[in-house]
């Protein structure tokens, strides 16, 4: 039981910091977006 509590426990927080890596790419991506329509107009 220890030994899947362990796995599960380091897979968990992995999860976490993939999908809060892609929402912040998504984010910066979308900042220079806007930073780049911004300097066309």
């Amino acid at each position: 039981m220890e030994m899947m509590n362990n796995k599960i426990a380091i897979y968990y927080p992995q999860e976490v910091i993939v999908i809060l890596i892609m929402i912040f790419a998504l984010g910066s991506i979308m900042m220079n977006r806007i930073q780049v329509v911004n300097g066309s107009i």
